[in-house]
């Protein structure tokens, strides 16, 4: 499975009464889905069609991990550190 696509589990929609009032939430920042491959130090990453957009993200390659081997789902958000908010 390391190194070839794979699809990434997708959201599923709740069924009415299932939220629960103790449920956490966070804030959705808008990227997309991606899904990074860890083999011995050498990261890909593909979307969750299976496109592989490594080169786009060549910050990618300094990612070290703990582990030999690991798939990563998730979103891949940028941000500009050049825009100030106020606070």
């Amino acid at each position: 499975m390391l190194n070839k696509p794979l699809k990434p589990m997708l959201l599923q929609p709740l069924v009415p009464g299932e939220i629960k009032k103790d449920w956490k939430s966070s804030i959705k920042w808008d990227g997309f889905r991606i899904l990074i491959h860890y083999d011995y130090g050498r990261v890909r990453a593909y979307t969750r069609h299976g496109t592989e957009v490594t080169e786009r993200f060549p910050e990618l390659q300094e990612i070290k991990l703990s582990v030999k081997t690991a798939i990563l789902d998730g979103e891949c958000i940028a941000f500009d550190v050049t825009q100030q908010t106020d606070q």
